[in-house]
């Protein structure tokens, strides 16, 4: 499950979406790559993105809602990724839990 999903089915996984929400252009391209280097390399993604908007499905090993949330949180602390906003560690909108098959 690694990569673009142009299915337009819903992958299974815990959902995040990441949303731009500060001064300049977005471009969600960079920002997915940037914020999936930051996450658990034993995790496995789909992702869709535009550029505002990046939505991550991701499943593996301990990829529950919880941690699936942390650690999206922790990424986008990273400076290049400041005006990137998704879900918070108290669990407001942003994440999502297991997919349709998830």
């Amino acid at each position: 499950m690694n990569g673009v999903d142009r299915t337009g089915a819903l992958p299974p996984g815990v959902r995040v979406e990441v949303e731009h929400r500060g001064p300049g252009p977005p471009d969600g391209e960079i920002a997915v790559v940037r914020l999936l280097a930051r996450l658990p390399a034993s995790w496995r993604y789909a992702h869709r993105v535009a550029p505002a908007r990046v939505e991550l499905w991701i499943e593996g090993p301990d990829a529950t809602p919880g941690r699936v949330r942390d650690a999206v949180a922790a990424a986008l602390d990273d400076p290049a990724l400041a005006a990137w906003h998704g879900p918070a560690s108290d669990g407001s909108p942003g994440a999502g839990g297991p997919g349709p098959e998830g």
